[in-house]
């Protein structure tokens, strides 16, 4: 038995494989009690230094340049300055694309015309203090509670975000915008559905399955234009309707995309294992015993010639 995350997959591997029999799908989980937690309080000086009294547009993805962040900060141009787009994603200081790209948002966000803050990781190193744009703000070991937030910007990059800045975030974004093309699935989405926040993603790929047009949020092209009124509908819209389409996306992700859920479709899929016909399942497992062999002899090759 053969499964993949989305019907987007599965239709990549019909492709890769048209001999083959299509594998199920089997969307992945997500694990609801890791988003039930409260957000830091605001003396944490992480979560203080997110404060904003903007309306907060939120990307969450590593920095990689497949994953269209600067589709998002070309859009943010587009919007009201009353709005901060927060970039949060992993940051590794040994990717040295994940480094570069973190400098080159930046420094398109300022070639825009708009301004921006860099929030370094907790604890960062010296050698990741070097990597980071050299005005990137160190976090203080304490915060005033009382004290104002820190001067509003456009663009908010945070770097390494840690599980604490990523419940702030999602408690306070208004909206959360999805930028990969062709992503397999996307964790993000359904986390943000599940936060009851309205999404904004690129109408292809894993999305398609995940966000409701129009009900959980918006699917658009991939353009500055589309992303930017799609992003300012959900901003304009009334307070119960922008609630209405948070509860809906709630209720999408505990229908179909808990762990009750998977469940379920995992059990189903055990079921259907035995419906195969008896040639189908021989077939299956021969292709599953050349892998195992044909893989295994080429780490005892490696080995050898290693020793």
């Amino acid at each position: 038995m053969v499964a993949v995350n989305s019907r987007f997959t599965q239709a990549a591997f019909a492709q890769a494989f048209p001999g083959l029999p299509l594998p199920r799908v089997l969307a992945p989980a997500l694990n609801l009690a890791a988003y039930d937690t409260p957000p830091p309080p605001p003396r944490d000086p992480a979560v203080a230094a997110l404060r904003s009294p903007r309306r907060l547009v939120l990307s969450i993805n590593r920095f990689e340049r497949k994953k269209g962040l600067r589709l998002a900060i070309d859009a943010a141009a587009l919007l009201p300055r009353d709005v901060c787009l927060v970039v949060a994603g992993g940051w590794d200081v040994n990717v040295r694309e994940n480094t570069d790209h973190l400098r080159e948002l930046v420094a398109h966000a300022r070639a825009l015309g708009l301004s921006t803050r860099v929030i370094a990781p907790r604890a960062a190193s010296e050698r990741a203090l070097a990597l980071l744009p050299s005005d990137a703000e160190r976090l203080p070991a304490f915060a005033d509670a009382d004290a104002p937030p820190p001067p509003p910007v456009d663009v908010l990059f945070v770097p390494s975000f840690s599980e604490g800045q990523r419940a702030f975030l999602l408690a306070h974004a208004q909206c959360v915008v999805y930028t990969p093309a062709n992503e397999h699935l996307g964790i993000v989405p359904l986390e943000a559905m599940y936060m009851r926040v309205p999404v904004v993603a690129v109408d292809s790929g894993g999305p398609r399955e995940t966000v409701v047009h129009g009900e959980t949020g918006y699917l658009c092209e991939p353009s500055p234009d589309h992303f930017a009124e799609a992003i300012a509908r959900v901003l304009a819209a009334p307070v119960d309707q922008r609630r209405a389409m948070g509860d809906a996306g709630r209720a999408r992700v505990l229908q179909h995309f808990s762990l009750d859920a998977y469940a379920d479709k995992l059990e189903a899929l055990f079921e259907t294992m035995f419906e195969y016909p008896p040639a189908v399942s021989a077939v299956l497992g021969v292709l599953m015993t050349l892998f195992i062999v044909g893989t295994s002899a080429v780490v005892i090759l490696v080995l050898v010639l290693v020793s």
